[in-house]
């Protein structure tokens, strides 16, 4: 399949609200290419050789955010709309966003499943080592292993929500053995593989295909297929009550509409782990988890992103 890909030229301090709205705009998938974040990731989070020089090369001089857009009859309006929009929020946003210019380009299908692996190095999250499965690594002392391609899928450690998560994960420690952990809106599977690594047993939903796929290669590729099962899924239609723990990396709106249902599906005292809420909405949702009964709640914050860690009911 062709789809177009959609560039805008902006800042570090753009970057994510323009991705928003390719994706509210219903970009298939994104791409950040910021040199300020692969400094950050190396700086951070213990990239054992640190990033070659020549990926630093690749990178562009400004941040480029890409999304990617079925070439079909609907893409004309797609780019008339998001180009107005993209105008208001640089006329309101002034020169904090650049120049926010646009680029159109034709790419197939895999070519955009693989352009970004030049980016993905050896990632350690806590105890946790993500690592890409075409790079090699021998494992250290107590590492819990975790290989992985996303492939078209959200989801390889790099983004601080996923991160959020792995480490309240790796929090729980032993209570993780034997529970049953929902993952709702599994991706790549990466938070299904780090539950099931500390023994969790582990239902995992996604409504998109392509996610269901790469999140079944995944636990394959980890032998832990036993342990995860992958199903198209969405949490709204119910079925999936007995939860031990619910995690939910998605965005703040999906997360306020599931409340109640992740509160129906959990057992009580059961915990609700969400993610990919930004900094400044993390209020709102935590008014959400509090209509939807939900008490005890933390809130982790790393960069402009935050989780959030609840309990249903009473928490003994």
């Amino acid at each position: 399949m062709e789809y177009a890909k959609i560039t805008i030229h902006t800042t570090t301090a753009g970057a994510e609200a323009l991705g928003d709205l390719l994706a509210e705009a219903g970009a298939g998938g994104a791409v950040i290419e910021d040199a300020a974040d692969l400094l950050t990731i190396e700086r951070d989070f213990a990239l054992f050789d640190g990033i070659e020089q020549k990926v630093f090369d690749a990178m562009p001089d400004d941040v480029r955010v890409s999304g990617y857009f079925p070439a079909d009859g609907r893409l004309q309006d797609t780019l008339a709309g998001l180009r107005g929009q993209i105008l208001a929020m640089k006329a309101r946003a002034g020169d904090g966003f650049g120049t926010c210019a646009t680029d159109v380009s034709r790419v197939d299908e895999a070519d955009w499943a693989n352009e970004w692996k030049k980016y993905f190095k050896p990632l350690r999250v806590g105890r946790f080592l993500v690592k890409p499965t075409w790079e090699p690594y021998e494992k250290n002392g107590d590492e819990l292993i975790i290989e992985l391609d996303p492939g078209m899928a959200f989801g390889s450690g790099t983004h601080e929500t996923t991160r959020l998560c792995m480490e309240r994960l790796e929090h729980f420690g032993k209570k993780l053995h034997g529970a049953k952990v929902l993952d709702v809106g599994c991706g790549s599977g990466i938070l299904s593989l780090a539950a099931a690594v500390l023994g969790a047993r582990v239902p995992a939903i996604d409504l998109d295909p392509a996610c269901v796929a790469a999140a079944k290669e995944n636990a394959a590729r980890n032998c832990l297929s036993d342990a995860i099962d992958v199903r198209l899924g969405n949490l709204l239609d119910g079925g999936y009550e007995g939860a031990d723990i619910i995690a939910a990396n998605i965005i703040s709106d999906v997360i306020i509409a599931l409340a109640p249902a992740a509160a129906r599906a959990l057992k009580e005292g059961g915990v609700f782990l969400s993610s990919g809420i930004t900094k400044g909405r993390a209020g709102e949702v935590r008014m959400a988890l509090s209509e939807a009964g939900f008490i005890g709640k933390e809130t982790f914050i790393e960069g402009e992103w935050a989780a959030i860690s609840c309990f249903k009911g009473s928490s003994e």
